[in-house]
């Protein structure tokens, strides 16, 4: 779960500049909010260093363990307006409980069991998504939300005033969603078969 808490501080480590995720393997955009972690590191997708964390709060890259993921853009700066998210400390040793999962709902987008504090529901089919799953830092100001799918069977003014509100919170313009987790676990196996290969 997500928590309010101070930064704590630590060592300064160089970036590792490259071009993709390290996490979902997706080549970065402009637009594209990173997680910067108190290590330093901000090779990742907002929404999957997130993500990671519910997981395990060590930095995918260095090991260091972090309580904290800042919001900043891709040139390194921080994003306006907003405050680091922090997170509980976690292992990816400790079992799951999946007993009180039967009131949680799924995430479309990475295949996750959701509190509904973290949730968006969409009003038609029902389905479930994380905000960070959606690159949103909050819930839109909309009185009532659409998933991606069914918005584009709404009338035009609807799409535009909800892409209006969901742009305001932090939602690149027409984002394409992640792919699920078990799409990108399948494509980084693939692509790691096919390194050794080439070794």
């Amino acid at each position: 779960m997500l928590t309010r808490r101070g930064l704590l501080r630590r060592p300064v480590i160089p970036e590792l500049k490259q071009d993709h995720c390290t996490i979902c393997l997706d080549t970065f955009n402009s637009e594209t909010i990173h997680g910067l972690l108190p290590c330093n590191h901000s090779n990742f997708c907002l929404q999957c260093i997130l993500g990671w964390a519910e997981v395990a709060n060590k930095c995918p890259i260095c090991v260091a363990r972090f309580f904290s993921v800042t919001p900043c853009l891709p040139n390194g700066q921080l994003v306006p307006n907003t405050t680091p998210f922090d997170v509980e400390h976690r292992d990816q040793e400790e079992d799951f409980d999946y007993s009180d999962s039967e009131d949680e709902e799924v995430c479309k987008v990475c295949e996750n069991y959701v509190s509904s504090e973290h949730l968006l529901i969409c009003q038609d089919c029902g389905d479930s998504y994380h905000l960070n799953c959606l690159s949103m830092l909050e819930v839109p100001n909309v009185e009532t939300w659409y998933c991606d799918e069914c918005l584009q069977r709404l009338p035009k003014k609807l799409q535009k005033e909800q892409w209006k509100e969901m742009i305001a919170v932090g939602r690149p313009k027409k984002q394409k969603l992640e792919k699920r987790r078990s799409e990108r676990i399948r494509m980084l196996r693939e692509k790691t078969a096919s390194r050794s290969v080439d070794d």
